[in-house]
């Protein structure tokens, strides 16, 4: 079944039709979403900051790492949960959206970035500017997303 059927399908769901026309729970769902984002990306930007040697300097790589991780993880899966509910009430949107669908290969990067210099702890500034800029264009592409068509 090609993806766009299945977005289809999802779209008429009674599930996706209650997020979409219900009177607050979008509103909330896109709002848990924003704000749990800000959480995320604010505590990635702390480690970028330290990365890149522009804040935290007194504090080591290791100890910035672990003090931000649970914080960042967390916002992680209240991004996940509230941006997979945003999601299912507009699948069809989404799957044509051009802003979308770099915005989730730019998300894959920046995992992908994360990974590398956890696994390798080399090119510190690098990894910090790379998910920096990557953090930076997926907010700018999240926005855009609900104005493409």
């Amino acid at each position: 079944m090609p993806l766009l059927e299945i977005c289809d399908w999802i779209e008429n769901t009674q599930l996706s039709v209650y997020i979409r026309e219900s009177q607050y729970f979008f509103t909330v769902a896109e709002s848990i979403h924003t704000l749990a984002i800000c959480a995320f990306v604010g505590s990635i930007w702390m480690l970028d900051f330290r990365l890149m040697g522009w804040g935290l300097r007194k504090a080591s790589v290791e100890e910035v790492t672990s003090r931000v991780l649970p914080w960042t993880w967390s916002a992680f899966v209240i991004a996940a949960i509230s941006g997979g509910l945003v999601l299912w009430s507009e699948p069809t949107k989404c799957y044509k959206s051009p802003s979308f669908r770099l915005k989730m290969l730019l998300i894959a990067f920046a995992g992908l970035n994360a990974l590398f210099f956890h696994k390798s702890k080399s090119l510190e500034r690098r990894a910090g500017a790379l998910s920096f800029a990557f953090w930076v264009a997926v907010i700018f592409l999240g926005r855009a997303t609900g104005y493409d068509f």
